[in-house]
């Protein structure tokens, strides 16, 4: 279980928790890919979204360049359909929690869990 901030395509924002795999690729609508990035976060997208015609996420896509590490952006790439942001992974290869101070970005509350 992950606390994840989700970023649509049409700029709305969702925090919720994610109970693993499948609940990953149920909020990015198919398979999932990480997204590259530095060692803050984790980025989940829709492995085939690009393939399928999913709408460009101007929102991710610039939440993205705080973590693009590897250029990405800068060579032309562009993230697409709903994306998923938690925490970097575990010693396990988990996921963990998204940082508090992206939610903060989002105007999320963070008390009341």
């Amino acid at each position: 279980m992950s606390l994840s901030l989700i970023l649509y395509p049409n700029g709305e924002a969702e925090r919720t928790y994610l109970y693993g795999y499948e609940e990953l690729q149920k909020a990015v609508g198919g398979l999932i890919e990480c997204v590259p990035s530095d060692d803050r976060v984790t980025i989940w997208c829709n492995e085939e979204g690009k393939l399928n015609g999913l709408p460009f996420n101007p929102y991710a896509t610039a939440q993205w360049e705080e973590f693009d590490k590897y250029k990405c952006i800068a060579a032309g790439d562009v993230l697409v359909g709903t994306i998923v942001i938690q925490g970097p992974t575990n010693e396990e290869g988990e996921a963990t929690d998204c940082p508090s101070w992206l939610f903060y970005e989002y105007n999320f509350e963070l008390t009341g869990d």
